[in-house]
């Protein structure tokens, strides 16, 4: 920071006269290269400096003792928020209205007294603006410039909590069947949204909490920690080894990328907000940030989410915005269309962003327990887990919980594998399988012969399949080994079809048919009074057949009634 002589250079002879009397400083003050000089010594002297320490606010002391914990400067935006803004006057309402004499706030009162000063320095963000304590009056102050942090601390009694959802390890079941999806085919919107009925942790809570699990954030994350290459399909060394991590070091694996993670953005991820224009902003530091501050928290101790986010509030506001600049972020609430701009938005913006990050990613990861607080009106309420508390000792559990070893196949061809199996198993025999769901605890999948022609479009084997089953099903139905073993050779042995069959009263009215317009809609003839319809085309043959004076009628497939139209 600069000088105190050079900071008092940028003010008139006007102003100066008015410090010197503030000061207690009785000389004459006619040059202003003199006057710089006298006051700048006058000031700095321990005993005047304590005199005018003693005449301030405490407000003025608390404004000190920050801009010193803070190395003497603090963005003009933040400090005058904090502290009271500065009333912009020229020299001759100054001086006529005595406003030196009357300071309003406890910025004004530091200003006026040139305790501190505004200018513009390199930032983090470019050039900003700031409030400052020149460098020789910082080294006069009689601050420590050690005071502590503030920290949260009001926890509330287990007896009145219900736990209402722990994830676990169940992120890693999700990226398994991620990995698995994307494996089959490529990366689409429609895939991922498809992908989204899949996943565990998606799943819609009743209470509003946790929120759901999104492929946009899952995605991403798997392709930052190497298991995705640029088409989004599974690098296979990369996924064996981690689908063959032991569960909790898999997780922590993917909690350390994404607090590194540039390609998640979650202010941007936020549903209820549009962030529009160009503006950037830095996820990892917001991150960071809350990560310090739920380290500070005292383990398996419930809190209120909307207090600890007040605490942020009232305490640490500017954390993701430095400059403490709150209009240049262009910010649309989707709900009503207002933008949000202003500290007075910040609950809108960064409130709803710490809820997102604490009930969303911190809880998918397994380090947040979320619960509901009865007493009163009911709030949500979140504590730091086992295993939460391990991976902010930067420590990876030691014991995983014990794997299923076998899993059920059916002699339909359905298989029923336990969530808690060898991810990397499951990964392997669902790529050969149709999805059917989850249910009772375990990944359903069924083998049909269309899942088995894309697998071996994709290279892999019937073999592969069948070893993996013999391998670890706890019972193998031998007439689905002799099918899967007719398979390899013969490929599909039987065909069943959904086909639309015309039938005639007499072989004349389909010889008429077959001559007229309406044969493009016969796709083979079965006998002289049978034959198939082109599908889809069932309807436009009934108005075609009206023209050669027959009445035809249609019937359903679903219920086998007949459909009443105007050819019918």
């Amino acid at each position: 920071m600069p000088k105190l002589s050079h900071s008092l250079s940028k003010y008139d002879l006007g102003f100066l006269r008015i410090l010197a009397q503030g000061w207690g400083f009785n000389q004459a003050i006619k040059e202003k290269k003199t006057a710089i000089e006298q006051l700048s010594a006058w000031m700095t002297h321990p005993q005047n400096l304590q005199n005018i320490l003693q005449k301030l606010s405490s407000d003025a002391h608390r404004a000190l003792e920050e801009l010193v914990t803070h190395q003497g400067r603090l963005p003009s935006a933040v400090f005058t928020r904090k502290y009271g803004e500065i009333r912009q006057v020229g020299a001759g309402k100054r001086d006529r209205q005595a406003i030196l004499l009357s300071p309003q706030n406890a910025t004004e009162q530091l200003i006026f007294l040139a305790l501190v000063f505004q200018d513009f320095f390199e930032g983090e963000h470019g050039i900003e603006e700031f409030i400052y304590i020149p460098n020789d009056l910082l080294t006069a102050l009689p601050y420590s410039g050690t005071t502590a942090l503030p920290r949260f601390h009001s926890a509330l009694s287990c007896d009145q909590v219900e736990s209402i959802s722990i994830a676990q390890d169940t992120l890693l079941d999700d990226a398994c069947t991620s990995l698995a999806w994307l494996r089959i085919d490529k990366m689409t919107p429609k895939r991922l949204s498809e992908l989204q009925k899949h996943l565990l942790l998606a799943a819609e809570n009743q209470k509003g909490l946790p929120l759901p699990l999104k492929p946009q954030f899952l995605t991403p994350l798997l392709f930052e920690a190497g298991l995705l290459d640029s088409n989004g399909s599974p690098v296979p060394e990369a996924t064996r080894a981690f689908l063959t991590m032991p569960r909790w070091e898999a997780i922590k694996t993917l909690y350390e990328t994404w607090l590194k993670s540039t390609s998640i953005n979650e202010l941007k991820q936020l549903e209820q907000l549009e962030c529009l224009g160009e503006w950037e902003n830095d996820p990892i530091s917001a991150r960071q940030f809350l990560i310090e501050q739920l380290r500070s928290l005292t383990p398996t101790v419930w809190y209120k989410l909307d207090t600890f986010i007040e605490f942020l509030h009232n305490h640490f506001p500017d954390f993701q915005r430095p400059g403490g600049n709150y209009e240049v972020w262009l910010i649309r609430r989707r709900s009503d269309g207002k933008f949000l701009q202003g500290f007075e938005s910040w609950y809108s913006v960064e409130g709803e962003l710490i809820r997102y990050l604490i009930s969303g990613p911190l809880f998918w990861f397994g380090i947040i327990e979320l619960g509901i607080y009865y007493q009163e009106s009911p709030a949500f309420v979140f504590r730091i887990t086992q295993f939460g508390e391990t991976i902010f000792q930067n420590q990876t559990p030691s014991v995983d919980l014990p794997l299923e070893e076998t899993f059920q196949v059916f002699p339909s061809g359905t298989i029923a594998i336990p969530r808690r199996f060898s991810p990397s198993i499951r990964y392997q025999i669902a790529r050969f399988c149709t999805w059917k769901g989850y249910q009772k605890e375990s990944y359903l999948y069924r083998i049909t012969p269309t899942s088995l022609n894309h697998a071996q479009q994709k290279g892999l084997k019937t073999p592969q399949l069948l070893r993996l089953l013999q391998r670890h099903a706890e019972n193998l139905p031998p007439t689905l080994i002799h099918a899967l073993r007719r398979w390899g050779l013969h490929s599909t042995e039987i065909h069943l079809q959904r086909l639309s069959i015309l039938r005639v009263r007499s072989p004349e009215i389909l010889e008429q048919i077959r001559k007229s317009r309406c044969s493009k809609y016969l796709k083979q003839i079965l006998n002289p009074t049978t034959a198939v319809v082109v599908a889809g085309q069932e309807r436009q043959l009934a108005e075609q057949l009206l023209t050669l004076g027959y009445l035809a009628e249609i019937e359903s497939f679903s219920n086998g009634e007949s459909e009443a139209s105007d050819s019918s």
